[in-house]
């Protein structure tokens, strides 16, 4: 069997991390014990928890409860230790996807299951109940869903024929329902279909604090919602001919001759992986969180050029931080690392040290370069990364 194992660095409150306390790591710690036999296939980071999803269709959650969006139906404000849901034990798991404080998972029979914190519609069960398990979104039966994907405060669900259905905050236009359905500003408490991309066929749908992004089968990129800082990745002359800092009106996102395959959101910024694994990043420059060594705010798609000579499979957008993993197998991160999040073993006690990573840098798994394990993937929280490796001699 093929050896997978999770790692994780950062904020430890809450128990997002997975280590049965919420103490904070400067550098990648585990294997995560309750993962141990887990063959993983993907991972999810909501603002304070976690979802991963395993080969065999099964999911696992951990971290923050405190809206139940951990999916185990208790009481306690924290899981401490991955575990698996039984609530979705009869049905097989295919995607999973987590917003700050919501949880989704998609199955093999296009049902979307919906949990965890619902005060703006965006579990899609028509009210703004939290929801403590897993439950069935009605709305979304007979539709086709083949993929999903959260922003922190909506939901979106893909049809096999590329349409996109919302629901959730439209706050600055982030829905992408324009001015129907609950307007800007508005909730919309049960799926739409979003009509400003109807003449797309839509593969990828994604969000950040205030705005969506969406992927379509060409490679183009469409955003929606907060435009100030660059986060939707069109011109400064085009945010400055807008009535208002934002939009609820689909944009196309500047990135002429790059066929984007992925696209990852944090709080204010977004980062893209093209089909020849270049990556890209836009939005607020705020602690370096774009790795282009400044802080100023960049509005249309600029390639990370320190990663241009390692193509990546695998990026993350979080709070204030970002991370990459490349083909062979390292792992990169950059941004704010003020309670360790970066996972380069920074001493973040020291008060006189500056907290934050300008450029793109390798991060040695396990202290040394001739580690046996290599990254896979990687995802990225608020404050916290989780990272899955395997051995080198079974990878890939």
């Amino acid at each position: 069997m093929v050896w997978h194992g999770v790692y994780s660095c950062g904020h430890g409150a809450g128990g997002r991390l997975g280590l049965n306390d919420e103490r904070a790591r400067t550098a990648f710690t585990g294997p995560l014990g309750t993962l141990q036999d887990v063959e993983v296939k993907s991972l999810a980071c909501g603002g304070k928890h976690n979802l991963l999803l395993s080969r065999a269709g099964k999911v696992y959650s951990w971290g923050y409860n405190d809206s139940r969006q951990t999916g185990h139906g208790v009481e306690d404000l924290s899981d401490w230790e991955p575990r698996w849901i039984r609530a979705l034990e009869t049905v097989k798991v295919v995607q999973i996807a987590a917003g700050e404080d919501h949880s989704v998972a998609l199955t093999d029979r296009s049902e979307v299951f919906t949990w965890g914190r619902g005060l703006h519609g965006q579990l899609g069960h028509g009210d703004v109940s939290d929801v403590w398990f897993p439950f069935l979104v009605k709305g979304l039966q007979g539709k086709g869903i083949k993929s999903i994907g959260c922003g922190y405060e909506n939901t979106f669900a893909i049809t096999g024929t590329g349409k996109v259905l919302g629901f959730g905050s439209a706050a600055s236009g982030k829905l992408g329902n324009g001015d129907v359905d609950g307007g800007i500003g508005g909730n919309v408490y049960l799926p739409v279909q979003l009509k400003s991309l109807a003449k797309f066929t839509i593969i990828q749908a994604t969000g950040g604090k205030n705005f969506s992004m969406f992927l379509s089968h060409t490679g183009q990129l469409y955003s929606v919602g907060y435009a100030a800082n660059g986060q939707l990745g069109i011109p400064f002359e085009e945010v400055e001919s807008l009535n208002l800092p934002y939009t609820g009106t689909m944009q196309e996102v500047s990135h002429k001759g790059v066929f984007v395959k992925y696209v990852s959101c944090g709080d204010s910024h977004s980062l893209a992986l093209s089909e020849d694994g270049i990556v890209y990043s836009w939005g607020s420059g705020i602690n370096w969180a774009l790795g282009h060594g400044g802080t100023e705010d960049t509005f249309t798609p600029k390639m990370v050029a320190m990663l241009e000579a390692d193509p990546c499979v695998s990026v993350s957008a979080g709070g204030y931080h970002s991370a990459a993993v490349s083909a062979t197998g390292r792992i990169y991160t950059w941004g704010r690392n003020f309670v360790g999040q970066l996972g380069t073993g920074q001493n973040i006690d020291d008060h006189s040290a500056d907290h934050v990573q300008r450029l793109p840098t390798r991060v040695i798994l396990k202290g040394s370069v001739d580690s046996s394990e290599m990254a896979m993937r990687v995802g990225c929280g608020q404050c916290h990364t989780i990272l899955q490796v395997c051995v080198v001699e079974t990878c890939r």
